[in-house]
């Protein structure tokens, strides 16, 4: 790991030498490219994993509202025996219809952790920078994290703007 990290250090630590890293602000700056290419290979990731794991998902869905209707109509009927039958199926195929997406959520965040890994790396234990206002000291994973949340809940607007301008365009009516 040490080998890789120390290879893709002189991409990574670019923006760092260019803003500076002494403040939070700079260091923050600097961190959103990697926590933009973390968001990045995790949607890819997620996608990917989605494609693969798509029919799956669909047939567990499908599954918990099709035993779900029959345990509503089996209540309806008063019969208890197939509601609970139903109810116990339905409740199994929701587990696992929940695992499944559990696991392609996951799976955009492994990026971090690797970035995680280099910015200790490169930083180590030690660097910190003051928070301005409060001056409290901040290491760098909370930088990142702070950093990667704004990216993550700027990648979901530029995302929702895109899909808005494609749903509105005129090629986008399946003629």
């Amino acid at each position: 790991m040490d080998r890789l990290l120390s290879w893709i250090d002189p991409v990574l630590s670019a923006p760092y030498l260019w803003l500076g890293h002494q403040t939070f602000f700079g260091f923050l700056v600097a961190t959103a490219p990697l926590a933009l290419a973390g968001t990045i290979v995790g949607e890819a990731s997620m996608w990917v994993a989605g494609k693969v794991l798509g029919r799956e998902i669909k047939a567990r869905g499908d599954k918990v509202r099709r035993y779900h209707d029959i345990s509503l109509q089996a209540l309806e009927h008063r019969d208890r025996d197939t509601f609970r039958a139903a109810d116990k199926v339905a409740k199994e195929a929701f587990g696992q219809s929940f695992v499944l997406g559990l696991c392609l959520g996951i799976g955009s965040i492994w990026p971090c952790f690797f970035a995680l890994a280099w910015l200790q790396h490169r930083f180590g234990y030690a660097h910190t920078v003051k928070l301005p206002l409060v001056g409290w000291n901040m290491g760098y994973i909370g930088v990142f994290i702070i950093c990667y949340i704004l990216v993550r809940i700027g990648y979901a607007l530029v995302k929702a703007r895109v899909r808005r301008r494609r749903a509105d365009s005129p090629s986008a009516g399946g003629d």
